[in-house]
């Protein structure tokens, strides 16, 4: 797994430790991860943008307010 920030400072608690150690004791093999800073951004196709807004895979606008049941629950 990896983290990749922007922020100049490591994100605090990365992702809650204690968590994934619960989850570490059902596994085979050892969690690894590795929090990196982000090199460049490239913002997606302008298609992409406002997925959900513009009739996501639907082609039905939806918004934060409509109780959308689409699995992409990020409006922005």
């Amino acid at each position: 797994m990896h983290v990749v920030t922007v922020a100049e400072e490591p994100i605090a608690g990365a992702g809650s430790r204690l968590r994934w150690k619960n989850q570490q004791k059902n596994l085979e093999k050892k969690i690894v991860t590795e929090i990196l800073p982000a090199k460049k951004f490239h913002k997606a196709e302008e298609y992409h943008q406002h997925y959900l807004s513009k009739g996501g895979k639907s082609g039905h606008a939806q918004s934060p307010s409509k109780s959308c049941k689409d699995p992409i629950s990020c409006f922005g």
